[in-house]
């Protein structure tokens, strides 16, 4: 093999280590490593459907929809994120049932205005009702009408 015949070979021989190596996919992240996404579920109430500090709320979650019977739609693996117009007191309790299941969330009381929960888990189309929810000073009087459906 001449001497021009070599180098065409290992410039050959380098060029596809080059194009392999440069085309191949990055492999799957670790378990634990993907990026956790929140949905963030905005809280709302009507001054004009308000008796004393108790009020006809609404949430609008990551799909709208904001009305008084809405589910806020929140997928697997998701934080969920309640959100008010002001940084006063907020509380969200879930109703415990047995149908379904008792939520696998937590109650939650922050005196500054907002929250954050843990990831979300459940199956598809599962939901869960609020028992209490207050926010802003107020007590929503429709708490078993809002909560969460997973997706």
């Amino acid at each position: 093999m001449t001497r021009c015949s070599r180098l065409l070979l290992y410039i050959c021989v380098l060029f596809s280590v080059v194009v392999v190596t440069s085309c191949s996919k990055p492999g799957p992240k670790p378990p634990g490593t993907e990026a956790i996404q929140t949905v963030n579920i905005r809280l709302n109430y009507n001054q004009g459907s308000c008796s004393g500090s108790s009020c006809t709320c609404t949430q609008s979650g990551s799909e709208g929809n904001e009305n008084s019977g809405a589910l806020a739609i929140v997928h697997g693996g998701w934080n969920i994120a309640w959100i008010t117009s002001s940084n006063a007191p907020l509380e969200v309790k879930f109703l415990q049932t047995n149908s379904p299941p008792n939520t696998p969330f937590y109650d939650f009381v922050n005196p500054s205005g907002s929250l954050t929960s843990a990831p979300a888990s459940g199956s598809n189309g599962q939901y869960w009702y609020y028992s209490s929810l207050s926010f802003n000073n107020i007590t929503c009087n429709n708490p078993g009408q809002l909560g969460i459906i997973m997706r």
